[in-house]
């Protein structure tokens, strides 16, 4: 049996040169914050659809019909995730810019009665089993384009953080705990293709499966999938071969060489065992597992890292309208791009 090297390089002393960002992606990176902006600012798109679409919406509607159509929601509600504002300053916002067109906007309840429908059609529901998952969501898939993913989770925070009284006075907010956020994320875009919400007492291994049929229930065509150790399981390694993905992992350093029911698993596994880390690396390219919290440290960066929602309903929306808004960012920097510094068209 062939067993690791034992003087292979620790992985932080491994000297590997970073590709430098190209020039492209350097302007993309710059730009994409003011074009997305400016794009969500911008009611026009929608305005010139908004009357043909509110005939749509009222037609055969029993009861009050509609006053606002749900390009109007669907647009606020991205203006409302992406600026990181309330229910109540999101109807001061777009009152302001409605009022350019001499529009009339929603009132906050409308606001706030019409985003949480339009969340819980985008939202797939939780499963009946397990009250600790909250919700489950796909992204609709918009093209053909093989894809490499990534699958990790992350926490965001149920309790509002105020350092400053806790350190002059002794006092803080209540701790309420985390909610956790299972992501599988586009390795060339960081867009985040499907998600599962769940509380902090969920594992990781738990949802693998439903985020993996999320994607592809979504029509995503999957050629890899990484993920971290926390992964290495040798279900998870059926659950990809039954869809045609290959599944790249790390393992524990006493791994065994062995199957343990799965021609894949013993296949990685004897991979693993045989080749110093950096070689091992090379040759599966799990390298690029840490896109993953690239995607997530932008999340918190662009957004937040806080769910200030006190009711599970609310928890779902607010993370819901984070996701979609994040998703529009990632879009407007993939039309600026074009090809990412792997060569991918992502545009």
């Amino acid at each position: 049996m062939t067993t690791r090297s034992s003087n292979r390089k620790d992985k932080k002393g491994t000297k590997k040169e970073v590709r430098k960002a190209s020039p492209e992606e350097t302007h993309a990176n710059n730009y994409v914050a003011v074009e997305t902006a400016s794009r969500l600012t911008d009611p026009r798109p929608w305005l010139i659809l908004a009357e043909k679409e509110l005939e749509d919406m009222n037609r055969g509607k029993v009861g009050r019909p509609y006053t606002y159509c749900d390009s109007m929601l669907m647009w606020i509600m991205l203006l409302m995730g992406y600026l990181d504002l309330d229910y109540r300053q999101i109807s001061g916002f777009s009152k302001t810019i409605m009022s350019l067109f001499n529009l009339k906007s929603p009132s906050y309840s409308t606001i706030f009665i019409r985003i949480r429908e339009l969340t819980s059609c985008i939202l797939l529901g939780a499963t009946v089993t397990d009250s600790r998952i909250y919700s489950r969501y796909a992204r609709p898939c918009r093209d053909d384009r093989v894809r490499e993913v990534t699958v990790d989770s992350t926490g965001l925070n149920l309790s509002e953080t105020s350092l400053w009284r806790k350190n002059k006075w002794g006092i803080g907010p209540d701790y309420r705990g985390w909610l956790k956020l299972h992501a599988l994320t586009d390795c060339d875009t960081n867009e985040i293709l499907a998600y599962v919400l769940t509380d902090d007492q969920v594992s990781d291994n738990a949802v693998f499966e439903a985020l993996v049929d999320l994607a592809v229930s979504a029509g995503y065509r999957i050629r890899s999938l990484r993920a971290d150790a926390a992964y290495c399981a040798t279900e998870n390694f059926k659950i990809c071969k039954r869809r045609g993905i290959e599944f790249i992992t790390k393992f524990k350093s006493n791994t065994q060489p062995t199957n343990n029911g799965s021609l894949e698993r013993g296949k990685a596994a004897r991979l693993w065992a045989s080749l110093p880390y950096d070689l091992w690396l090379e040759a599966t390219g799990y390298g690029r597992r840490w896109k993953v919290e690239s995607a997530f440290s932008d999340f918190k960066r662009l957004l937040s890292e806080q769910v200030s929602a006190r009711t599970k309903e609310g928890m779902n929306t607010q993370v819901a309208v984070m996701v979609k808004a994040f998703d529009m960012h990632k879009e407007v920097r993939n039309e600026l791009l074009g090809i990412t510094g792997n060569g991918v068209a992502v545009a």
